[in-house]
């Protein structure tokens, strides 16, 4: 599981996916598990997968919400919808930013 409750690192060392892997007996190689490739652990490269998640509302999983559609009959034709209190009680996938207080 990724964890989104995270600065995205400055160096490579710092970050959750950074590993030292042994090619050969001797020789270790720093990698970035998600992408499967050598870094130098005291930088980050352009290629990093990781993004700032910029402030934001609550994000639910939409896919989860697909479950619990049903279909509503209208004369211009079928409508796929789900109920305000499934929306509602959608587990937090990413929690909102906490306001600001004044």
């Amino acid at each position: 599981m990724i964890q989104v409750d995270m600065e995205k690192p400055t160096q490579c060392i710092s970050c959750p996916m950074w590993a030292l892997t042994y090619v050969h007996a001797r020789n270790a190689v720093d990698i970035c598990n998600q992408q499967k490739k050598p870094v130098n652990p005291y930088s980050v490269p352009d290629w990093c997968p990781l993004k700032e998640l910029k402030p934001h509302g609550r994000l639910i999983d939409a896919d989860a919400l697909k479950q619990n559609t049903y279909e509503i009959y209208d004369p211009m034709g079928i409508i796929e919808a789900v109920p305000v209190d499934v929306i509602d009680n959608a587990p937090t996938v990413i929690p909102a930013e906490p306001e600001e207080e004044s």
